[in-house]
């Protein structure tokens, strides 16, 4: 078995590169990385943040604008919203899945690491390790949550504004921190489901809403009754009892809360895949750099999708990747399969 590609990582745009290349006629194969965790049926951890950025634009009370009824939906229409969101998740994979065999593609689920700029290990349930060997390699693994250092020794686990709404109730209290585009919506999502919610970050708002949706999202978490709290850091977190925590501010204020939502940034999914044996290292974020074209520096592997860093494109659509599967068709010869462990 032979491949002109191997796509490690099942993001949207891994997903769209690989369809574009088999459609070339080149012979592709796309590993979805095996998820560590099992979560529960409408747990919204198991969908990227993109994805629930644009769910969370595409939800009829925020496309129409209608804010005067958002508090007609309180607490009970979370779950509506969640289920929403993983129906349209798992709608978008099985289509991607589909296009890919239809154009003659492969697929597996497992744990991928590289063995070199050419090689990969694929490792499934219950089946021997898998030596795959491309010419080419397209890294897709997409990004995860990132804790904070005030975070990370944390327990229990905060929760993350990108998982918003994964658990069964909602409290009476919480508290954002990070003004990001994420936290932003975070917020206004848990007060439009009845939430008293606080938006802590230590930027001004004027470094905050330096996008134009930002803008928009600050005005209407105004409208929701979100209290904005900027231009302090958060430095600690503190457990009170089974429903309370402190957040700690460097000024050494305390904001009693229920449940923390962290907004503060997102990392990529590269720490599996033993990138060093490949030449290749990452930011302080696990992001890769790549060139306008979305190669790196070792000649025989691109990335595509959140996991890259800068530079790169400001929107991912059908025509970027098209184009980049033709970068690939250009330098990608004909991989040979090596054999079972």
């Amino acid at each position: 078995m032979d491949f002109d590609l191997l796509v490690i990582g099942a993001s949207a745009a891994g997903w769209q590169v690989a369809i574009a290349a088999a459609r070339l006629d080149r012979k592709v194969g796309l590993i979805e990385l095996r998820c560590k965790t099992q979560v529960p049926e409408v747990d919204l951890r198991a969908i990227p943040g993109g994805l629930l950025r644009d769910v969370c634009a595409d939800w009829p009370i925020f496309k129409s604008g209608r804010r005067s009824e958002a508090r007609r939906m309180e607490t009970a229409s979370w779950r509506q919203f969640a289920d929403y969101t993983m129906r349209i998740w798992q709608q978008e994979q099985d289509a991607y899945r589909h296009q890919l065999l239809s154009a003659g593609g492969k697929f597996w689920t497992g744990d991928a690491t590289l063995s070199g700029p050419h090689g990969v290990s694929l490792k499934r349930p219950r089946v021997k390790t898998v030596e795959l060997r491309s010419d080419h390699l397209l890294i897709a693994t997409g990004t995860t949550p990132r804790s904070p250092n005030f975070a990370r020794e944390f327990v229990p686990p905060a929760e993350n504004a990108a998982w918003i709404l994964a658990s069964a109730e909602l409290s009476g209290d919480a508290c954002v921190v990070g003004a990001s585009l994420t936290g932003l919506r975070a917020a206004c999502l848990l007060a439009l489901w009845g939430s008293r919610v606080r938006l802590v970050d230590g930027r001004v708002i004027a470094e905050t809403t330096e996008q134009e949706d930002s803008t928009e999202w600050f005005a209407w978490g105004h409208e929701l009754g979100v209290r904005f709290e900027t231009g302090e850091d958060v430095i600690g977190l503190r457990t009170q009892s089974h429903r309370k925590m402190e957040v700690i501010l460097e000024s050494g204020r305390h904001i009693a809360t229920e449940t923390v939502w962290l907004a503060t940034g997102r990392q990529g999914q590269t720490a599996a895949l033993r990138l060093a044996s490949t030449g290749l290292t990452t930011d302080d974020c696990g992001r890769l750099w790549c060139d306008p074209k979305h190669r790196t520096w070792v000649p025989s592997i691109s990335a595509v999708g959140d996991v890259v860093g800068f530079p790169r494109d400001a929107v991912w659509d059908a025509e970027t990747s098209q184009e980049v599967a033709k970068n690939l068709q250009r330098s990608v010869p004909t991989v040979s399969y090596v054999g079972v462990n």
